[in-house]
């Protein structure tokens, strides 16, 4: 009984995926469908209601795939630089993967939306497991790779019950290879990564203290 699922119908069919909204069988889908199957797969009972307003109002739904379809929910993202966040990689995977409508949010390097989303008890109530993808990242110029030269090797996976301790170490990953090529840190870049910080604050997971054990294979 499993749900593989994204953001846009259309990263799924890039990863080479077949749609599969039935019952049966393994279900592949996304928080944002074409037509009239977007409108049903948003839950209209839970959302964020936050400014500024876009031609669709000022509420964020929540997909009815984190809502009411997942019991358990295992986050999956890629560890990548981001001009607007500093970062993207498991708070903004879900924050972002899991509403519609917060393109608005890009700005203020994502805050306060990254963390007010990663808050909500059903997040923090379902996602229990992150395996963050670091066998190869973005360290610059991202979150979309146009320049292979952007391009890393860290040759790394993470395991974490907790996002913001994944995130952390994601940021050091980076920032270590950022350092090797002689530039600036991402926190003191546009885009910096304060949503990491104000989700260690807002009790969603660690960012100092974590018992980091690293398995060489």
């Amino acid at each position: 009984n499993i749900i593989i699922w994204d953001r846009f119908e259309i990263m799924l069919i890039n990863s080479r995926y077949k749609l599969n909204e039935s019952k049966t069988g393994v279900r592949i889908m996304a928080t944002e469908m074409r037509g009239e199957e977007m409108e049903s797969i948003l839950d209209n009972d839970i959302y964020i209601d936050m400014r500024p307003k876009s031609s669709l109002g000022t509420k964020s739904y929540y997909s009815k795939i984190l809502t009411k379809m997942c019991t358990k929910i295992i986050n999956v993202p890629l560890l990548k630089h981001h001009r607007l966040a500093g970062i993207t990689f498991c708070l903004k995977n879900i924050a972002y993967g899991a509403t519609n409508n917060n393109r608005r949010f890009h700005g203020s390097s994502c805050c306060p939306f990254i963390p007010k989303a990663c808050n909500h008890k059903i997040v923090k109530e379902k996602v229990v497991l992150n395996i963050g993808d670091a066998l190869s990242g973005i360290y610059k110029n991202g979150p979309v790779l146009m320049n292979r030269r952007d391009r890393f090797m860290p040759k790394s996976i993470l395991f974490s019950t907790d996002m913001v301790a994944c995130d952390k170490i994601g940021l050091e990953i980076i920032e270590k290879k950022r350092k090797s090529k002689n530039m600036i840190s991402i926190w003191r870049e546009y885009g910096t990564p304060l949503h990491v910080k104000q989700s260690h604050e807002l009790g969603i997971g660690n960012y100092t203290n974590i018992d980091h054990k690293v398995v060489v294979m």
